[in-house]
């Protein structure tokens, strides 16, 4: 039999109160013959509905909600870092949530609604599980040549000093200091990381993505190829994404997109001086850069066969925009 005490307990800890009389506690005792049973019952009360309902609507209205949050999807060497430091100029003292290695869905729901800027290195299927793939959220992406890319992968890589990638644990350009560019690409490990093969297309996924890590690091397991299915699904995401394309119209795109969101350009930074602060850090190396010929471009071609695809419809639809 349940004992008084124990009927008061759970009372007191589902409802927020005791038993409303002795009868109460009888009709417990005939009718319910285990604390298991009677939390059951109490759990699918109207009482503790009602009362479910109410804490749940004071703890959504507790959190801070940010209206039309801006996100910037940082493609990896795509001028995401000058981009970032334009987002901070043209929206100082606003909250942005820096998050650099695709885990972006693993914040709670109260860290998400306290910024109004979320930048870094994650994914669309991120985006869509929290609700920040669709309008009123302000999406923007900047997409550069896909060979070109691969090109200023593999430099950045190089760059890197080696006690650096020791400390930090950074297989990848520990690979590419020691190998040419077709070795490099073609390494298994690089190979089958989602941010060097085709990964535009990746990006713009909605039910997979790109790895949840240090995009500098390798992964593991085969990945799974790119289709025209896919390239078709990222495109489809890509429709309420505001595109920008590295070349010598960023900077005035960037200032033109930032009014429109009600931003200050007056005081932004120059794109180039960005770029070249971005290239400033002591934990990189000067080198002699590596740039990529006509043969090393055809067989590195499987790597952005679809980026390439996507590259040129984002052109094209660019071009006619501004016609």
């Amino acid at each position: 039999m349940i004992e008084d005490s124990e009927i008061n307990m759970l009372y007191r800890s589902i409802l927020g109160r005791s038993p409303e009389s002795d009868e109460v506690y009888t009709e417990i005792k005939e009718h319910i013959d285990s604390i298991e049973n009677l939390r059951k019952r109490l759990l699918s009360s109207n009482e503790f509905k009602l009362k479910f309902v109410e804490i749940s609507s004071q703890i959504e209205n507790s959190i801070p909600n940010v209206n039309n949050p801006i996100v910037f999807l940082h493609i990896p060497k795509c001028a995401g870092t000058s981009i970032d430091k334009y987002l901070e100029s043209a929206f100082l003292g606003s909250k942005i949530n820096f998050e650099k290695f695709n885990l972006l869905e693993q914040q709670s729901l109260n860290q998400i609604r306290k910024y109004k800027i979320h930048s870094g290195h994650f994914d669309f299927n991120s985006l869509k599980a929290l609700g920040l793939a669709s309008p009123p959220t302000t999406i923007l992406s900047c997409f550069r040549e896909p060979m070109s890319r691969l090109e200023s992968i593999y430099n950045y890589f190089r760059a890197h000093s080696e006690s650096y990638c020791v400390r930090k644990s950074l297989d990848l350009p520990l690979i590419a200091k020691r190998t040419t560019p077709e070795e490099f690409f073609f390494n298994e490990k690089v190979f089958n990381n989602g941010y060097f093969n085709n990964c535009y297309v990746r990006s713009f996924l909605s039910s997979t993505g790109l790895p949840k890590q240090r995009w500098e690091k390798s992964t593991k397991g085969e990945l799974a190829n790119i289709q025209l299915k896919e390239l078709t699904e990222a495109l489809f995401n890509l429709k309420n994404v505001n595109v920008f394309i590295l070349n010598e119209n960023l900077e005035s795109e960037l200032n033109e997109f930032i009014s429109s969101i009600n931003g200050n350009p007056s005081d932004l930074p120059h794109l180039q001086d960005t770029l070249n602060k971005s290239k400033t850090d002591s934990n990189m190396e000067l080198i002699e850069k590596v740039c990529f010929n006509a043969d090393t471009k055809e067989k590195l071609r499987p790597l952005v066969e679809y980026d390439l695809v996507l590259f040129k419809i984002l052109n094209l639809f660019k071009n006619n925009r501004a016609s």
